[in-house]
């Protein structure tokens, strides 16, 4: 009750000390107008700041708002009360108010620095450098020993690339204040943009002499990385360690480190060294089990691995890894059983199960594998999409194609919009002759799914390939590239269009980015050849159609026939 009664006499007191009212405070905010010196109310504004503060401290930002513009209305020339407000404005975003707010602080009084320096980086937010800079430049020109604005301005001038300068305002302000410690890594990022990476190196090494922080040092270990340095970097990394020997995140980067150098023993010891702070034992386990099989140390490997699974018994990403180390050690057997712990239902059972399928191939041969891959078929707990391809890859291999083409389709009356199934049914119609049946299927899986990229991919390049709707062709690839764009076959199907399209320019750029990507196809080769002729470049043309007839495919005898005349053509 007392609280409430308080409340209700400051508010009178607010009211009846305010003279204006809203209409004129309204005039006042929009026209800047200045009240007479008799309506300065300094415990009236006082007390609108007060609400205004803890209403932004309750987050409650356009109340405090209009609390500050009240106190602004007892007292317009307080620049306490227009400072808290241009800030309270800037963290809600209207960025242009605030500075407006600023300004005027700083008209009022020139030598405000605080205001100038919160002016400048409003300007920054605003995108608004130029004004950004030349107010930094004032601040500069006021006060020489203003070594933070100096700093501030070398940054902007990094930022549009005027490195020359900002790299004379840092060295300036060292050379004055050696012990300024801030400006050492700007300094060292700036020479590391002119190349003048010693310089670069001695700045950081000075910056950490006069501040260590584990902040520098990381970038410095990361410069040295970027830099080849390994040895150097490792050091810095692990006296950054020192400071924090539970750092998961920094032992995983100096164990990525050793790895990207290939010394593997050391990578092994300092896993190790992370098993006892690991938030995620299992998968320090996995990594170690893994590089251990690098090392052909089984043994040791199948141990970390069962240390894995001791700690999640679920955890079946070990259990792969476990077959292969068995099956490196030639014990297929064990592999197989091990696989088999991976139950339908639970992470990673496709994998384990296909796995299992070749172990069980190599070993007692493709009968066996295939009885093992129709068990898993013949049960829906069990099946997956995945084994019809794997069923039907070995008809295919048996050249019992009509077998293979009705488990395809009854793999896709289960799998409608499976696109991977369409895509290998529409090889196989391909390889019986059945161009419009798989054409068919795949413009099936577009109406579908209008942006699947296999069926944008297959359609357009058949389209290409027959030299029909080349246009909407073009568009087709286009949206399968945009999913897939590190796709050399896609990329090739783009090629492959433009040569059509006699656009051979474009073609050869793309079909050169489609070979970079698979370096060894033979169509790729073939097409890049065709346009290489088309472009005057009879040579390159004769390389790519040599390198596509030595690949190990294609395998059909009338297809290397064609490539031997089109190279004996473009000899004559």
């Amino acid at each position: 009750m007392k609280r409430a009664v308080t409340t209700i006499l400051l508010l009178a007191i607010i009211c009846g000390g305010c003279s204006l009212g809203d209409n004129e405070l309204k005039v006042r905010l929009t026209e800047g107008l200045d009240p007479p010196k008799e309506t300065v109310d300094s415990e009236c504004a006082y007390l609108y700041f007060l609400l205004g503060r803890n209403a932004e401290l309750a987050s409650k930002a356009d109340e405090a708002r209009e609390y500050y513009e009240k106190a602004l209305v007892c007292d317009l020339h307080s620049a306490a009360i227009m400072r808290r407000l241009a800030a309270l404005l800037a963290t809600m975003g209207r960025k242009s108010e605030s500075a407006t707010w600023t300004e005027r602080i700083i008209s009022e009084n020139p030598s405000d620095i605080p205001a100038r320096s919160f002016l400048a980086n409003l300007y920054l937010g605003m995108e608004q450098p130029d004004k950004a800079e030349a107010i930094y430049r004032e601040i500069i020109a006021k006060d020489a020993k203003d070594y933070d604005d100096r700093l501030f301005l070398s940054l902007l001038l990094a930022r549009q690339k005027k490195f020359a300068e900002a790299r004379d305002i840092l060295e300036a302000i060292l050379k004055v204040s050696p012990d300024y410690g801030a400006a050492y890594p700007y300094l060292a990022r700036v020479y590391t943009e002119q190349g003048e990476l010693a310089k670069a190196r001695a700045s950081y090494e000075k910056g950490l002499t006069v501040s260590w922080g584990p902040q520098l040092a990381f970038e410095y270990a990361s410069f040295l990385e970027k830099g080849g340095q390994i040895d150097d970097a490792l050091k810095v990394y692990r006296r950054i360690l020192q400071e924090d020997e539970t750092s998961e995140g920094l032992r995983s980067k100096i164990v990525a480190l050793l790895l990207k150098a290939d010394r593997i023993p050391e990578a092994i010891k300092e896993l190790e060294a992370m098993r006892v702070y690991a938030s995620e034992p299992t998968r320090v386990e996995l990594n170690l089990g893994r590089l251990l099989l690098e090392q052909k140390r089984y043994d040791e490997a199948l141990s970390h691995l069962r240390a894995a699974l001791a700690i999640n018994g679920g955890f079946n990403e070990a259990r792969l890894l476990m077959a292969l180390v068995y099956h490196e050690q030639g014990h297929d057997e064990s592999g197989i059983k091990v696989l088999a712990e991976v139950l339908p239902g639970t992470a990673l059972y496709e994998d384990a199960a296909q796995m299992q399928m070749k172990l069980i191939g190599e070993g007692q041969g493709v009968a066996a594998a295939e009885k093992f891959i129709r068990e898993r078929l013949a049960d829906p707990k069990s099946r997956q999409a995945s084994f019809y391809s794997a069923l039907a890859g070995i008809l295919r291999e048996r050249k019992e194609y009509v077998a293979a083409e009705a488990i395809f389709e009854e793999a896709l009356a289960l799998y409608p919009d499976n696109s991977e199934l369409y895509l290998e049914y529409a090889v196989l119609q391909e390889d019986l002759g059945g161009n419009a049946k798989a054409l068919a299927a795949m413009k099936k899986l577009l109406a579908a799914k209008p942006d699947d990229p296999y069926a944008l991919n297959y359609i357009g390049y058949t389209m290409a390939d027959q030299g029909e709707n080349l246009e909407q062709a073009l568009d087709y690839v286009r949206r399968a590239l945009a999913q897939k764009s590190d796709d050399g076959f896609v990329r090739d199907s783009l090629g492959w269009v433009l040569y059509k399209m006699g656009r051979f320019a474009e073609a050869a750029v793309e079909l050169e980015k489609a070979r970079a990507a698979e370096p060894d196809d033979p169509t790729i080769n073939e097409h890049l050849g065709d346009v290489y002729l088309k472009l005057g470049r009879s040579k390159d043309a004769l390389d790519a159609w040599a390198k596509a007839l030595k690949a190990p495919s294609p395998k059909d005898e009338a297809k290397k026939e064609y490539l031997r005349q089109k190279i004996d053509a473009a000899k004559r």
